[in-house]
């Protein structure tokens, strides 16, 4: 091949390799260093979002959803009824709920994305967390994130954050907390 073509950003996904592969730097362009995939390496994806509903003088009706994919596969979602919360409050949750559910399903390599730019900046450590009822969601969806490995969290476009958005909805329209294994 004569002229190599040089894609700005890496594809969504990554693919199964049947031996180690270190990806080359140059098909990045200016972005972040490469990931090295290992022999049966899975890159997973995570999903979530929480909403809440009311007159907006505080708590409110509220759920929280999550997705998880595994190699470009949904393998599960689910969501969780919170009763009255803030719509913050419910943000945190939908991390928690999919961090929870990867980590029973043994995921590693956990790219997370959310569409709540409070959440993604505080548990980076970007922004402080001010509000004391949201300190113990914090504190705990950074342990979860530490034991399972993460190679990162996106803020992401609400645009392409339908399905956890879908899963919050489904669990305050329900009043229940449910999920679905894909897998």
């Amino acid at each position: 091949i004569s002229q190599r073509h040089r894609p700005s950003t890496p594809k969504p996904h990554a693919h199964q390799s049947s031996r180690a592969e270190i990806l080359d730097p140059d098909d990045f362009g200016d972005e972040e260093e490469p990931a090295v995939l290992g022999i049966g390496s899975r890159a997973y994806e995570l999903y979530f979002d929480g909403g809440s509903r009311g007159n907006g003088q505080g708590n409110a009706l509220a759920g929280s959803g999550a997705v998880l994919y595994m190699d470009g596969q949904k393998v599960w979602a689910g969501g969780r009824y919170l009763g009255q919360q803030t719509n913050n409050e419910a943000e945190y949750d939908g991390l928690i709920l999919g961090l929870e559910a990867a980590l029973e399903r043994g995921a590693g390599d956990l790219l997370i994305k959310g569409d709540s730019k409070l959440v993604v900046n505080q548990v980076q450590d970007i922004w402080q967390v001010h509000k004391e009822h949201l300190k113990p969601l914090h504190q705990r969806a950074k342990e979860l994130m530490h034991r399972i490995g993460f190679r990162g969290i996106d803020h992401v476009l609400r645009a392409f954050n339908r399905e956890a958005d879908q899963m919050a909805n489904k669990a305050m329209d329900l009043r229940k907390s449910f999920d679905e294994d894909f897998s």
